[in-house]
């Protein structure tokens, strides 16, 4: 129930978040549907990891009618201060490991803003590096299907309810690779590394932003408990 309940809150973030890119007539319809929710502003750099926190509007307050009022606006005005530092330390700490943030205010909930995280390629090459990530060098020679799993199949076709969907078909489908630990000094032995946007995919991308959570991982949770922050998720499944 607590997984589903964060898939609908991953939802409702996303679907709040506006901005207008700048490369957006540069753009293919197709990608375009895809745009808004997964990259930066300048369409270029992809979101990998979202904050998300809410503001008190404290300015916009009628005056308080008595001293305890007083006391208590000045009460919530001295943690909502408290809340804002710790945020611009966290922030610095994230910048300190070389990722990129950008700020994002929500379109139809003006209280809710967005902390959207990028890790750029060099820091990804790094941390592959370090956790010894296999990455296929050499598209795979080795014959999969012998004469008799040939037959088996054929047989398996007749009998519906033991193939498998249109979508694993597809996936099994797909090339195997010979893989190595990757090395970044040997970045162009390894496929696909002439386009970095897509080098890492988005399960590698997931285990970086894991990896690079725990560093702060209590400071995160705590500063989650105490409201600084609202939520704090990787965007990629």
């Amino acid at each position: 129930m607590r997984m589903e309940n964060k898939k609908w809150r991953m939802i409702e973030i996303i679907t709040d978040i506006s901005w207008h890119p700048q490369r957006r007539d540069e753009i293919s319809k197709p990608q375009r549907n895809n745009f808004q929710t997964t990259y930066f502003k300048d369409g270029k750099r992809k979101i990998d990891y979202v904050l998300t926190y809410e503001c008190s509007e404290m300015d916009g307050e009628e005056e308080s009618s008595s001293i305890n009022d007083v006391e208590d606006s000045a009460h919530a005005r001295s943690r909502e201060e408290k809340k804002v530092n710790k945020r611009l330390q966290y922030e610095a700490n994230l910048r300190e490991l070389g990722l990129e943030l950008e700020h994002v205010e929500g379109k139809y909930c003006k209280r809710t803003h967005f902390v959207l995280v990028h890790a750029p390629f060099l820091l990804l090459m790094k941390q592959a590096e370090s956790l010894c990530l296999k990455m296929p060098v050499l598209q795979s020679d080795v014959k999969e299907r012998t004469v008799l799993e040939g037959i088996l199949d054929k047989f398996m076709k007749r009998f519906r309810f033991l193939t498998f969907d249109e979508k694993t078909n597809e996936r099994l489908k797909e090339p195997n690779y010979f893989t190595a630990p990757f090395v970044a000094a040997h970045l162009e032995c390894y496929v696909g590394h002439e386009n970095p946007d897509t080098f890492f995919d988005d399960s590698e991308r997931s285990r970086y932003d894991t990896h690079e959570a725990e560093k702060y991982r209590v400071g995160i949770q705590r500063l989650i408990k105490n409201n600084t922050y609202t939520s704090a998720f990787p965007l990629h499944e």
